[in-house]
């Protein structure tokens, strides 16, 4: 009788470690997302200068710590009036200019 119950531990205890693994690595892989975000190395004269790295940390050339790089602001509208109607832009102010003082 001994030796069954040893067999039964030894084969529960095989199947949790495999659980525990299995599950370990399935969470390591949804680890989440920077949500498309870039770091980059400041300016500081390495040859990684503006680089763009996907996670923050340390730079691999000069040791300074990543900083997360500046989202880029859409294109402003144009200002300019349209040739054909000579009409003012759109976003244009109806508000008169202040003089300076």
């Amino acid at each position: 009788m001994c030796d069954t119950h040893r067999r039964g531990f030894l084969a529960k205890s095989l199947l949790v470690v495999g659980a525990l693994a299995a599950a370990g690595s399935v969470a390591s892989a949804q680890q989440p997302a920077t949500g498309g975000k870039k770091w980059i190395c400041p300016p500081c004269g390495c040859p990684s200068d503006g680089k763009e790295f996907d996670a923050g940390g340390l730079c691999p050339s000069c040791g300074m710590p990543l900083i997360e790089k500046p989202a880029v602001a859409a294109a402003a509208a144009p200002t300019t009036a349209s040739p054909a109607t000579g009409a003012a832009p759109s976003n244009a102010s109806s508000a008169p200019p202040v003089p300076p003082k």
